[in-house]
């Protein structure tokens, strides 16, 4: 719908924007530039508004949003979704009037970077992505409950094995959820430890399990890679 030139303009911006709002959250750096970055934010807001309308008006023109409920079907897109929330948190703080020290008005700056998610439109390989996680999304949820799964089972044999001798830490399989998650995850704070034996044995193994089951859905995620690699029209010798 735009040009590569536009697009590269649109991406340019986002990130300049993103940038600016990461900086406002610094009391130093916003009491000394806050008029420039609101005002760059009003600016940026304003393209990101004419280039919602544009798409919006323009909708019908691609193929399937050319029938009589095109644009409203379009409405409901990701995309245009994605263009909306990333410029509604501005128009509701404006239109709201609130203080810059309130906290609803840092919620909104928070939620105005959502605005990164438009790079997916404007980067193919960004939009691969999307494509690989859709694909194998059956995949990837059976790897997820199975990970839930272990989590809970690991909380409750750690809860069986250390409860006794650390009453106050492993006081419940809740309270032990936070020891399953940070091991199998492989973070390991070291904030919450067995000192039983039985419970450091069983504890390595289940880190080890962990280790195993965080990388399948990294291997499904990779081999999607490869295959929408292969089936993408560029790869195709021509």
């Amino acid at each position: 719908m735009f040009s590569r030139k536009v697009e590269w303009l649109l991406i340019v911006l986002v990130i300049l924007n993103v940038t600016a709002i990461t900086l406002g959250t610094v009391r130093s750096i916003y009491s000394e530039v806050g008029t420039w970055l609101y005002w760059f934010e009003g600016f940026s807001v304003t393209v990101f508004t004419i280039e919602y309308v544009i798409r919006l008006y323009r909708a019908p023109s691609i193929e399937k949003y050319s029938d009589k409920n095109g644009r409203m079907r379009y409405l409901f897109s990701g995309y245009a979704l994605i263009d909306f929330f990333a410029i509604a948190p501005y128009f509701i703080a404006f239109f709201i009037g609130v203080n810059s020290n309130t906290s609803f008005l840092r919620v909104m700056r928070i939620l105005t970077l959502f605005r990164l998610a438009k790079l997916l439109r404007y980067q193919k390989a960004l939009r691969l992505i999307g494509g690989v996680l859709r694909s194998k999304s059956p995949e990837l949820l059976v790897c997820g409950v199975l990970i839930c799964l272990f989590i809970f089972i690991s909380a409750a044999l750690l809860y069986m094995l250390e409860s006794e001798a650390q009453p106050e830490i492993f006081s419940s399989i809740p309270a032990s959820l936070w020891w399953a998650v940070i091991s199998v995850t492989t973070i390991g704070y070291g904030d919450i430890v067995p000192v039983t034996t039985i419970g450091k044995v069983v504890s390595g193994f289940l880190a080890f399990v962990g280790v195993a089951l965080i990388a399948i859905p990294t291997s499904i995620i990779a081999g999607g890679f490869i295959e929408a690699t292969r089936n993408s029209p560029d790869s195709k010798p021509s």
